[in-house]
């Protein structure tokens, strides 16, 4: 099975936390690819060790994507919590073994909590991708109509995507993604998440299946009251991140049952018992009334402009 994923030296220790997961759930024998530009050579050999007796993950790679410096102005970040890195994915096919012809891309912030050999062994013949609609604040915004995408098109999270690297190949030429990424920059608010979707948006596969991308922060939008349990893939899509002490919720501690199972550190033990009184206090909420009426003038104040 064929896994690529990407890191820098924030998200190290969570992708590590992922792809333990997976190891855990998987059958098969995996291949990881490691996409990054930004890794000392201490991180890049603690991450290898780490896969590789921690995980049994012994075909690994990583791909150096170093040579995407000069070309930022194509990549605008306008979310906090995501970096460079993320469009890294763009480039899928142009950096994998030619005899590849699909690879799974999971985000870091995944937990795999069951078998995913049914997502892997999708059918993706005519279609550069399968991805799952995208759920939560960001899909209330309309996306697919802000970007200008035909009425039958699903807006796609890019957290989980089956990529068909042979289709992809007889598209776009590296040069021409990077080229489409600068022209279109300025409507990348979804930020490489809206260029997947305007390059791949009408051809692309989109499975209405929640299991495969539970995204837990967007609760109001499950399908079904036991989607989380029957889930397969646990995504905290968003800011609200497990790992962070104010956001300890009712679905983080599928990321800490796996956190637990790798073994706990002193920083760990601390998140989860501040968060729990974090989140027994309600200072979230208290948080929230306090600075309403500051969102309140924001939003008046964009309106005006």
């Amino acid at each position: 099975m064929n896994i690529l994923v990407s890191t820098d030296s924030r998200y190290l220790r969570i992708t590590e936390t992922m792809l333990f997961s997976l190891s855990q759930r998987c059958s098969r024998p995996l291949s990881v690819w490691c996409m990054q530009g930004r890794l000392s050579e201490k991180e890049k050999t603690d991450f290898r060790h780490y896969l590789k007796g921690r995980c049994g993950i012994r075909d690994f790679h990583w791909v150096d994507m170093s040579d995407l410096k000069g070309t930022e102005a194509s990549f605008p970040l306008t979310i906090r919590h995501i970096s460079l890195e993320t469009y890294y994915r763009l480039f899928a096919q142009f950096v994998l073994p030619q005899e590849m012809d699909r690879v799974l891309w999971l985000d870091s912030d995944i937990i795999v909590k069951d078998a995913i050999d049914e997502l892997y062994d999708q059918e993706i013949q005519g279609a550069p991708l399968l991805a799952f609609p995208n759920m939560g604040e960001a899909a209330v915004g309309g996306n697919a109509e802000r970007l200008g995408l035909p009425g039958n098109c699903k807006y796609f999270n890019a957290g989980v995507m089956l990529l068909n690297l042979d289709y992809l190949r007889k598209g776009l030429s590296k040069e021409q993604v990077i080229s489409f990424c600068l022209q279109n920059a300025g409507s990348f608010k979804q930020q490489d998440q809206d260029a997947l979707n305007l390059l791949y948006g009408e051809k692309a596969r989109v499975m209405d299946d929640q299991r495969f991308n539970c995204m837990v922060n967007a609760p109001s939008a499950f399908s079904a009251p036991d989607i989380v349990q029957r889930a397969s893939i646990i995504h905290y899509a968003g800011w609200q991140k497990p790992w962070k002490i104010k956001w300890q919720s009712p679905y983080s501690f599928y990321w800490w049952d796996v956190r637990k199972a790798e073994g706990l550190t002193v920083r760990d033990y601390v998140i989860l018992q501040v968060g729990s009184i974090w989140r027994f206090l309600g200072i979230n909420t208290i948080e929230k009334w306090l600075c309403a009426p500051y969102h309140w003038i924001e939003a008046r104040m964009k309106k005006s402009r």
